[in-house]
């Protein structure tokens, strides 16, 4: 949620670990397991690694939880997620 919520600008990873109040080594446990699976992305940028949230996988997780579990129609999550995406596509230029 913090990497959601910072979006669409990333975030290193020793201020994540930070924020959270969690050592730098669990963090980066965490975070390789949201890489792996497509939801956050990294970026070296010096000696740091930069994260940020993928905004197309945020959407697809998001649209699965909204049609299955709060059982909204898929014509307004389409719209909702579609404004989304192109909010944060915009953002990064």
């Amino acid at each position: 949620m913090l990497l959601l919520a910072n979006a669409p600008h990333a975030m290193a990873a020793g201020d994540l670990a930070q924020k959270l109040g969690v050592r730098q080594n669990t963090l980066s446990a965490h975070v390789s397991a949201l890489a792996r699976t497509g939801m956050i992305v990294g970026h070296r940028h010096g000696r740091n690694i930069l994260y940020s949230t993928d905004a197309r996988n945020a959407g697809r997780l998001a649209a699965y939880l909204l049609t299955s579990l709060c059982k909204v129609s898929k014509n307004k999550m389409i719209d909702q997620l579609t404004r989304f995406v192109g909010d944060m596509e915009k953002a990064k230029g």
